[in-house]
């Protein structure tokens, strides 16, 4: 049944909460209605409002009777004269509902029956941490919309929203380096901690009170958007975060645990001692400072042990055993349940549910001969403090990933009697192993992972870690179509009739249907085959921090000049002159992070079965002309990241081939067979990044995200054809250059001496 509304009139409750309103408005501007108010719903009209509203429509009191009580739920009601009621059991389910519904209104396939039904979330919550978007890595990307943000969080059906975002481009950390070389500050670029948006007693005029002022605007503005929408502001945030020497100029007694990276950090950086009283004192008076400013914060989450930030003499990096004599006297559970405590203290003051959650991820609980780091958490903390961890992937690092997730953690933790928040990368957003590419397609793999969670893991409270990826960007997105249909309906979803379904009524023909339908699960396959090698290569990190995407492929990296290297370098994550990162792509600042062993071993895996499932995907769309917005959009995500994968690949097969050659000869290394590999991989990548720059400057498509303003590590320049252009010219000018260099670190194990000269003796060259 195809809805009758022709001249689109939105009602709203007089009395309903804000986000019907936000929710109305939106409406209205879609649709190209109007707004009034009522005190019920009207025939022929949009009624939007809570379930005290709804149920004075006498039919919609029936079908509300069996909504649950235990669970959040929607309901839409079809009117029989083409009017509908939409309400939900908070005003952000119901903001959910109405935005659902205009999804149905922009349909064209009718309806045969009225459509009335209730929903029920299988989830009790699904908060979103580290997003990329609210305050991390892309926050600054062009074209960027917070407010458009928000409305696609509650679309999918999110709960929660984060808010500490930094105003400024570049984090005050890395303006106040006291060493320009040093990278490691970079890091304090997300997440951002609570010191940098208001001050306590103690650290006052530690910091600029404008730089405050701009951040806390910022937090604030965010604060509202999602309040608008019935979503809960929260923060994530590293904590105890590195703090100036100036402050400890002044309290040497309060200095803390070293929480840069000592193996490659230029500059010594510490935090705060959280086991001192004073402290304890600072953190509480910070949570009840940003809470009188910001009322609507619900939660905070910390993370810890990373990104300068760490409580003393914890086993994890990078923090480690490191800390001042009486942090050391003290388990680090000591620490963590006064922080902790002292956090929830004083958000309660203005805010009695306040939650305050510790994010175990960051803790160690393996081995026998050093303490359950884990355990003794959750023997220190007290009931109030809330509880998170990531659940891993389930099974072998080298097979396909059947979405099955482990959740050994989970029940280690509801063993101490908490139902843990449970942390999950990749359901929408891939973050990881493949960015910064935006929107890949993997339904299915994002369908099994859900089915993994309610079935195996019985999850109750779900966090995207890593967010949700944004259809400012991405629109259509079907993995987002997935977690929203999956939220309603659980493992009883049939997956592949819902692709065939939503393929129909985003496309113009059947064929160009199921074409759609085969490329989603073709790039679905070659997901869940991609396998990163390290953090600092095929990761997301390697390719913006250590500009890897970029950056020019070539021979022998030591014989780039600055007219090779002047577009990038200044960005590239290394530090100091003697860094072997500089010279060799499978080094890092403490020595080797992949061997040539584990190198060539995954060449075998992107040419069996990654790239050739891409190639499909494209294929499935020849002799289809014109494409739909939507096809043409998941084709060029397909090439863009079959170019992506393309890169990994080649720079992978360079670096150990050149490993090989000089294996062989390291004074005459030219003379190997395998410099035929080099050139082979090279001639493939100059015309792969010709493709690649091809792609980025004819698609309509968002593909990666840059920045038109300052640029940063994981922020490159726009516009990034410039970069892959600048690329093709290094590499031409190299592309002949015999391989190398030779640098003593070569001899440290996991080099050619260990592991593969009697191999590629074999190797086809």
């Amino acid at each position: 049944m195809k809805s009758t509304v022709t001249s689109v009139r939105i009602v709203v409750d007089a009395a309903a909460a804000v986000p019907y309103r936000t929710a109305a408005k939106a409406l209205a501007a879609d649709l190209q209605g109007t707004v009034e108010t009522h005190d019920r719903p009207l025939a022929g009209a949009l009624n939007l409002g809570g379930p005290a509203f709804a149920r004075r429509e006498p039919d919609v009191e029936v079908l509300l009777k069996q909504v649950p009580a235990d669970r959040s739920w929607h309901a839409l009601y079809e009117m029989g004269d083409g009017g509908w009621v939409v309400t939900g059991s908070t005003s952000r389910g119901g903001a959910h509902a109405a935005l659902r519904l205009l999804d149905l209104l922009r349909e064209t396939s009718p309806r045969t029956v009225p459509l009335r039904e209730v929903r029920t979330a299988q989830f009790r919550s699904m908060d979103i941490e580290f997003d990329d978007w609210t305050h991390g890595f892309n926050r600054m990307a062009d074209g960027f919309d917070i407010a458009r943000h928000a409305r696609d969080i509650v679309r999918v059906g999110g709960t929660s929203m984060e808010v500490n975002m930094l105003a400024d481009v570049v984090p005050v950390q890395v303006r106040e380096r006291r060493c320009y070389d040093d990278k490691y500050q970079w890091w304090a670029i997300y997440s951002a901690a609570l010191d940098m948006f208001v001050e306590s007693t103690l650290n006052r005029g530690t910091y600029d009170a404008r730089l405050l002022a701009r951040n806390l605007a910022k937090l604030k503005q965010y604060h509202d958007i999602a309040l608008s929408w019935g979503l809960t502001p929260t923060v994530q945030a590293f904590e105890p975060r590195v703090t100036p020497e100036r402050f400890f100029d002044k309290y040497p007694d309060l200095r803390g645990a070293r929480v840069d990276c000592s193996d490659y950090s230029a500059e010594a950086e510490f935090a705060m001692d959280p086991a001192h009283p004073m402290v304890q004192q600072h953190y509480r008076e910070l949570m009840e400072n940003l809470l009188r400013e910001a009322p609507g914060i619900g939660r905070i989450s910390v993370w810890s042990q990373d990104s300068c930030a760490g409580f003393p003499w914890a086993r994890q990096l990078y923090a480690g055993p490191n800390g001042p004599r009486l942090a050391r006297r003290r388990p680090v559970q000591d620490s963590v349940r006064a922080m902790m405590t002292a956090l929830l203290e004083g958000g309660r003051k203005v805010n009695p549910d306040f939650q305050a959650t510790i994010c175990l991820a960051w803790f160690r609980d393996e081995g026998t001969t050093e303490p359950d780091e884990i355990a003794g958490i959750l023997s220190a903390i007290p009931k109030t403090v809330s509880a998170s961890f990531t659940a891993g992937l389930s099974g072998s690092a080298g097979s396909r990933f059947s979405g099955a997730l482990d959740f050994s953690r989970g029940r280690k933790i509801r063993s101490f009697g908490w139902e843990p928040q449970f942390q999950v990368e990749g359901l929408s957003n891939w973050w990881k192993p493949l960015g910064p590419m935006l929107g890949v397609p993997h339904p299915v793999l994002t369908f099994d992972m859900l089915c993994s969670l309610r079935r195996d893991g019985e999850v109750e409270h779900l966090v995207h870690r890593g967010g949700l990826q944004t259809e400012v960007f991405v629109p259509r997105y079907i993995n987002n179509e997935v977690i929203r249909e999956f939220n309603c309906r659980g493992p009883g979803l049939d997956i592949q009739a819902f692709l065939r379904a939503r393929a129909a009524a985003w496309t113009a023909s059947p064929g160009e249907a199921e074409a759609l339908v085969a490329a989603w699960c073709l790039c679905d396959e070659a997901v869940r085959h991609v396998r990163p090698l390290a953090w600092t290569l095929n990761f997301v990190s390697g390719r913006t921090l250590w500009r890897r995407l970029v950056r020019p492929l070539v021979p022998n990296q030591a014989l780039l000049t600055w007219e090779d290297w002047r577009y990038y370098r200044h960005l590239e994550f290394n530090v100091g002159p003697t860094d072997p990162a500089w010279l060799d792509h499978f080094y890092k600042g403490w020595g080797r992070m992949v061997t040539d062993e584990k190198a060539h071993a995954a060449l075998a895996g992107f040419d069996r079965d990654i790239l050739p499932r891409l190639d499909r995907a494209l294929a499935a769309f020849d002799g289809i002309a014109p494409l739909s917005d939507t096809a043409r959009d998941v084709r060029d995500r397909s090439r863009c990241l079959r170019c992506l994968l393309t890169t990994d690949r080649n720079l992978i097969e360079v670096q150990e081939a050149t490993h090989a050659c000089l294996g062989e000869d390291r004074e005459n290394p030219a003379r190997s067979p395998h410099v035929r590999r080099v050139r082979r991989c090279i001639d493939a990548e100059i015309a792969n990044t010709q493709a690649f720059k091809d792609l980025v400057e004819t698609s309509p498509s968002r593909l990666i995200p840059v920045t038109s303003g300052e640029e940063t590590t994981y922020m490159i320049k726009a516009p990034l054809a410039h970069s892959l252009g600048c690329k093709l010219e290094s590499m031409a000018r190299h592309r002949d250059d015999a391989p190398g260099p030779w640098f003593e670190e070569l001899l440290q194990p996991g080099g050619w001496t260990s592991d593969l000269r009697a191999q590629l003796a074999a190797v086809s060259v």
